[in-house]
């Protein structure tokens, strides 16, 4: 079979991580990735051995300048490719999407991207078999992914009356710290409910939901708290084997000492984790209260890393080379070193 050629626009925070997961995959092969401007980043890539393709020719010029070796313009780019991962900017993505549609190479966005760029929004679990054979698609972000993963065995199950979920934002990405980001304060939310709550409607559209987010001053990731209202009573064992059941959820304890998001962070880098990167839902267990048809639980989010394994997910989905969901999540989460538990 032949390997699907995937190429990269842009390569941040998300894009080199995708980068990385690619390399793993037996059936892709990794064309390249583009850059306009030659920083630290490109460096790494250049190090790895990854190509690089000028975003323009403007910027061809500057990689060579740097000593970084351009594979070609974005033309060259897109005519070695079947599929692209668009993970640039917010809001880029769908200036760019003209240009793959011409070019017809099929197009995956990210989530900061509107669900109307593409008209249909992907979560492995929920909805892969749907994405099949699109010409393009748009990864959620990283917190509706995992109100996706969390909800998503409830509602499949018909028993998930109403779910309330209040996210405690990270103020930025580690990189950009130096930057922007609250300090000393907490910023509220412009509206309720907070666009996650609907943005995973897209995805699961029965879900009956209301968020409310607000921004706090850390950049380790981010965390929810969420309170379901179930249609019937269960046990807490019962609804802890529910969360289990999703593949990419994994439970933790307070009582390992895993008391705050620094120290399952620093659980990663003790794993050996690359980049530290979770890219699993983490729910605190032992924490997880029932009371009838009542359940309130935290689950921790990276999101620098969550959505990795969606978006490679979207490249079979998309390509059509995998068409059973199962194998294909199997699959990744395999490469990546996905696993029931952390330790």
């Amino acid at each position: 079979m032949d390997k699907i050629k995937v190429g990269i626009n842009g390569y941040g925070v998300i894009g080199k991580r995708i980068a990385d997961a690619v390399l793993l995959q037996d059936d892709m092969e990794l064309i390249g990735v583009t850059a306009r401007t030659p920083d630290y980043r490109l460096f790494s890539a250049n190090k790895k051995g990854i190509r690089i393709f000028g975003a323009d020719t403007e910027a061809c010029s500057n990689l060579m300048k740097a000593q970084v070796r351009c594979n070609g313009d974005f033309d060259h780019f897109m005519n070695s490719i079947d599929v692209v991962i668009d993970a640039t900017p917010a809001g880029i993505g769908k200036e760019n999407k003209a240009k793959y549609d011409t070019a017809k190479v099929k197009s995956i966005f990210q989530g900061g991207e509107a669900h109307d760029t593409t008209g249909f929004s992907f979560v492995s679990e929920v909805n892969y078999k749907d994405a099949i054979g699109k010409e393009s698609l748009r990864v959620v972000s990283c917190n509706t992914t995992a109100i996706c993963r969390v909800l998503f065995p409830f509602t499949q199950k018909g028993i998930l009356e109403k779910a309330y979920v209040a996210l405690a934002r990270r103020g930025t990405d580690p990189i950009d710290s130096h930057l922007k980001g609250p300090l000393g304060t907490i910023v509220l939310e412009d509206s309720i409910p907070s666009h996650q709550g609907p943005d995973a409607q897209t995805v699961i559209p029965n879900l009956n939901i209301l968020s409310v987010a607000i921004a706090v001053p850390t950049t380790i990731g981010h965390l929810h708290l969420a309170f379901l209202r179930l249609n019937q009573e269960m046990s807490k064992d019962d609804v802890v084997k529910i969360l289990k059941s999703s593949p990419r959820v994994v439970a933790v304890n307070y009582k390992d000492g895993l008391t705050a998001e620094n120290q399952l962070a620093e659980l990663m880098r003790d794993l050996g984790r690359p980049r530290a990167d979770m890219w699993e839902v983490a729910f605190w267990e032992d924490l997880l209260h029932v009371e009838g048809k009542d359940v309130a639980f935290y689950y921790q989010v990276h999101n620098e890393a969550i959505v990795i394994p969606e978006n490679i997910d979207a490249i079979r989905a998309i390509s059509g080379i995998e068409q059973d969901p199962q194998k294909s999540i199997q699959k990744t989460d395999q490469s990546l070193g996905i696993t029931a538990s952390f330790v």
